[in-house]
């Protein structure tokens, strides 16, 4: 079984590499054609995105990992999506213009909105393919995703210097075409009892998965914000810098085995008496932290180097923002892998509470530099160090619930 899943994965997780592998090969480039300001912009315009991809869907497609083999349910979970995606855009284009007018907003922030909205259609659609095991086409979606956001984004650097920021938008408009397309059979016949079906199955989720989730973007988004508010320009660039070069690639590792563990976990928790899920999850977590404490240390001895060759001089500082973000990276990638157990255990409203304290902690510490003006790398370092701890003290809490549901069995 565990060949099984470790396949499942890999093919997902190849599929990404290969999607972040061609925006990392093109990052040369991109300092090139765009200045660390251009990057703080897109930074922002991403977060945004990030921020209102959650509040399309409010994490219902995560319902599609564990719906029962028949049409029914599929169709009732993306009609949902579907309602709710189109009731939160008037809401969130009426919070935006009276924002703008109020503070003058960057027409920037309205494109993250809107691509928000793609994004949620593009998960909805990789949660599909996952319930169908569908890989190969989830990867060759993904793949397609990359190729597009790569070409879009050299191509409009002649034309924009927010050409990052279209080129992120067109390639998600185009995906989110493709995958309305596939699912467009799920799309008819609409009907309020497929709402209220799916409603009552995404309770639950809907209830504390969601504000969960949501909050736990905005605690990962946020710093954007504040050290933007702090800080220079030119620093919050090199910190997006730092966040794809290393945290982008380690996100989509971390997605993907959440995805797949939690299809695997599910399928064995309601068939009763499977001892052996303990074993499984220390056998992940074993190779999570392999792969990353090898690609640190890979990173530790010639990352300064590579990345002074291969973006320049101007960039040669993310080496040590990377560095100061390494321990709150691994910590993280563990518990996004495993944070599914929290909906299998039905304590999602805990989960919530504590993401809560984590981000007044972490966002505080961040505020508290910026406000006593601290270095820039210093906040970054404290930053990482006390989001760590906190995030530590999840992981114990994740392994007491997964030994508890083998206990309990």
């Amino acid at each position: 079984m565990i060949k099984k899943i470790l396949l499942d994965i890999s093919k997902i997780v190849n599929s990404t590499a290969i999607a972040q592998l061609l925006p990392l090969l093109a990052l040369p480039l991109f300092s090139r054609l765009y200045s660390p300001h251009d990057f703080a912009d897109f930074a922002i315009y991403l977060a945004t995105a990030a921020i209102s991809s959650v509040l399309f869907s409010l994490r219902a497609e995560v319902a599609l990992l564990t719906a029962k083999k028949s049409q029914r349910e599929i169709r009732a979970n993306i009609q949902l999506i579907t309602l709710l995606a189109l009731t939160m855009l008037m809401i969130l284009c009426v919070f935006y213009g009276a924002f703008s007018l109020i503070f003058q907003a960057k027409h920037y922030l309205l494109l993250g909105i809107i691509t928000g909205l793609f994004w949620a259609i593009f998960n909805t659609f990789q949660n599909y393919l996952i319930w169908a095991e569908q890989m190969n086409k989830l990867g060759f979606v993904i793949v397609l995703k990359s190729l597009l956001l790569v070409s879009l984004t050299i191509v409009l650097a002649n034309i924009s210097h927010a050409g990052q920021i279209w080129g992120f938008f067109l390639s998600h408009l185009f995906i989110a075409l493709y995958a309305l397309y596939k699912m467009k059979q799920f799309l008819s016949k609409f009907s309020k009892r497929n709402v209220l079906y799916a409603l009552k199955k995404n309770a639950n989720n809907l209830k504390y998965l969601a504000p969960h989730t949501l909050y736990n973007m905005l605690t990962l988004q946020t710093p954007i914000y504040i050290l933007s508010a702090f800080y220079s320009a030119a620093n919050v660039g090199l910190y997006s810098m730092a966040n794809r070069l290393v945290g982008t690639p380690i996100s989509f590792v971390t997605v993907a085995t959440n995805k797949i563990l939690h299809k695997q976990f599910a399928t064995r928790f309601k068939q009763g008496g499977h001892i052996e899920q303990w074993r499984l999850a220390k056998k992940i977590l074993a190779i999570l932290v392999a792969f990353f404490s090898i690609g640190l240390l890979i990173f530790f001895i010639f990352g300064k180097q590579m990345i002074t060759l291969l973006l320049g001089e101007n960039w040669s500082s993310t080496f040590y923002i990377i560095i100061a973000l390494s321990p709150w990276f691994l910590f993280r990638t563990i518990a996004g892998a495993f944070s599914f157990i929290t909906i299998l255990r039905n304590k999602q409203k805990m989960a919530l509470l504590f993401e809560i304290g984590y981000g007044i902690i972490s966002l505080g510490t961040i505020t508290i530099c910026g406000f006593f003006e601290l270095n820039f790398l210093n906040s970054v370092q404290y930053f990482s160090a006390i989001g760590s701890i906190i995030v530590a003290v999840q992981l114990y809490w994740y392994r007491t619930l997964i030994k508890r549901s083998n206990c309990e069995r």
